[in-house]
């Protein structure tokens, strides 16, 4: 069973590849927070990053979100 969390990491990346940003999760990594959102090491559009940052981070004083397979600094 998956938690909500994996669900919601699936979900994002459904949402990347249905807005054309990834053609397959396959080696996919990303932070996406309510600062910015990262993909496979690179910003994205401000379009793309508003619109899952809309849906799926609740707004909080200091950088919130998820990360997935993200080798980056926190």
């Amino acid at each position: 069973l998956m938690s909500e969390t994996e669900k919601v990491l699936q979900q994002i990346s459904v949402d990347l590849q249905s807005l054309g940003v990834i053609k397959s999760s396959k080696n996919l990594s990303f932070k996406l927070s309510n600062i910015e959102l990262i993909l496979n090491g690179k910003k994205v559009t401000k379009d793309v990053f508003d619109l899952l940052k809309t849906k799926y981070i609740v707004e909080l004083r200091s950088e919130t979100g998820f990360l997935y397979r993200w080798k980056g600094k926190v």
